[in-house]
């Protein structure tokens, strides 16, 4: 079980596989075989400080050079992020957008981080959505229209893809 529930938390069916749920936010929170696994709605606070992405988090390194097309830009842009917290590859990548976000600081740019299960669907369906089949999935938009995808791991780099995503 573990030690320290993230804020907000509070512990119910304790020994059942459904655990927790958050107050604030409604996240719903699962344990399988000693790992946590979110889902719905999360939050770039809340992703950061859990134990498997906080060590991307803090070691990260933004290229701030590359982002200048996207500081530049005044168009407003959507992210949906498709995040499993079960999954290795989220912990590093979604880290290391988190710290890219920030850097960015760009009021156009709203950023949405829904959880997905190990069967990549969430108890309220959000995920249906959006048509994918591996995590991370960053889904770029400019209103109704979809720019381009970043499945699973860059190509070049996070900022080198999302760059090349945007519009000429």
């Amino acid at each position: 079980m573990l030690s320290k529930w993230p804020n907000g938390l509070k512990k119910i069916k304790p020994n059942a596989s459904f655990v927790a749920i958050s107050a604030a936010t409604e996240i719903a929170f699962f344990m399988r075989n000693d790992l946590m696994i979110l889902t719905g709605y999360l939050s770039a606070d809340t992703l950061k400080t859990l134990a498997d992405f906080n060590p991307f988090y803090k070691e990260y390194q933004v290229d701030k050079s590359t982002l200048l097309p996207l500081l530049e830009d005044p168009s407003s842009l959507e992210i949906v992020v498709i995040v499993g917290t079960w999954c290795p590859d989220c912990h590093r990548e979604i880290a290391h957008f988190i710290k890219i976000i920030e850097a960015l600081a760009h009021p156009a740019i709203e950023v949405v981080y829904l959880g997905v299960d190990r069967d990549k669907q969430d108890p309220e369906n959000l995920s249906r959505d959006y048509d994918f089949e591996r995590i991370p999935t960053f889904i770029i938009k400019q209103g109704n229209i979809e720019l381009g995808r970043i499945i699973e791991s860059p190509t070049l780099s996070l900022e080198k893809d999302l760059v090349k995503i945007l519009p000429t």
